[in-house]
């Protein structure tokens, strides 16, 4: 960065969501600035270690989870575009989750909530 330049745009962070507002800013003609306070993707990115589970982390049906779902279905794409445009694989892979019930009070409420997330499809 140069003394003076001038941003459009300042992106605070430069996990997953950082870097892919910043991206999207960029694409749309923006001159964009992205500050980090250590390595990009070391902060909130490497500790949700690219899980998109919208299923575990989800208490109910409605907005919010609807918008999980979404965006995991539109993952894969921007996975692939990343890609391109890097040159490397972001090492996206589709698979499960595995839940432990520790506790037959666990296991009443996962049952429960499997029931729910079946209703949202």
């Amino acid at each position: 960065m140069k003394s003076g330049e001038r941003f459009d745009c300042i992106v605070i962070g430069a996990g997953v969501m950082g870097s892919a507002i910043a991206l999207r800013l960029a694409q749309a003609g923006q001159r964009v600035l992205v500050l980090e306070k250590a390595v990009p993707g070391a902060e909130a990115s490497s500790a949700a270690g690219g899980i998109l589970a919208p299923q575990v982390e989800g208490e109910h049906d409605g907005p919010l989870f609807r918008l999980a779902l979404a965006s995991r279905e539109r993952y894969p794409a921007f996975a692939d575009e990343i890609r391109d445009i890097s040159g490397h694989d972001p090492g996206y892979r589709r698979s499960g989750l595995v839940r432990a019930a520790l506790s037959e009070e666990e296991l009443a409420a996962w049952l429960a909530e499997r029931e729910w997330q079946r209703g949202a499809g």
